[in-house]
């Protein structure tokens, strides 16, 4: 059996790489985040993350560990934390609560409150940040994406699920052409904010995007 940190399935796969995914983020009355989690992976992630283990085509992989992934958010400041996977289905849900201005959500400035209410920054530059932060396993995950996004080259979103296919086959093309993250803001005040965002377009992406 091979296995994965759970620091490396939330933060990166749980992302950059599900077949359906959706976060909900809301801040609480005392300036917190309730953060909410839940995604669904196909055979195409279960094929990179092979990749990424050298589990041979007959080995499960443990894409998620519960505990795993809750004793690392409790290290990152996060609290009130709940994880359930199901290896059965492939799937990953979590709750937790970030402390304003704690945790890797506020710190590398994807996250902000102004005046109680969310806005979410995404760009290149904090997306390669984190490449270069990351650990020797999660690296060599992102660099079987092959993402402009990190790598820094110029490709349209079409040249982009062209070289997947040519490398990783049209199954795992197909299924990163379809995926997209489903993002929701919630304010105090009942405003909120809801987004689509495809996959391919966020891995392409060369220009920061703001969201409120």
């Amino acid at each position: 059996m091979k296995k994965i940190s759970g620091l490396f399935s939330l933060l990166f796969v749980l992302f950059l790489m599900s077949c359906t995914a959706s976060a909900d983020l809301s801040v609480n009355s005392d300036g917190s985040l309730g953060v909410k989690f839940d995604t669904s992976f196909g055979k195409g992630f279960e094929f990179l993350l092979k990749n990424a283990t050298g589990a041979k085509d007959n080995q499960d992989v443990f894409f998620a560990d519960s505990r795993e992934i809750s004793q690392d958010l409790a290290k990152s400041n996060f609290t009130n934390i709940n994880v359930s996977s199901n290896k059965e289905n492939s799937s990953l849900s979590v709750t937790a609560k970030a402390p304003s201005g704690k945790t890797p959500l506020f710190e590398s400035g994807l996250v902000k409150i102004v005046n109680q209410k969310i806005i979410v920054s995404i760009s290149p530059k904090a997306l390669q940040d984190y490449y270069n932060k990351s650990d020797e396993q999660t690296q060599m995950f992102m660099d079987l994406l092959m993402a402009p996004v990190f790598t820094g080259e110029e490709m349209t979103d079409t040249e982009y699920i062209l070289l997947i296919g040519s490398v990783y086959g049209k199954s795992v093309a197909d299924e990163l052409k379809n995926s997209s993250f489903k993002l929701t803001l919630k304010n105090p005040d009942g405003t909120k904010g809801e987004y689509n965002i495809p996959l391919v377009k966020l891995l392409t992406m060369d220009e920061a995007v703001v969201l409120r």
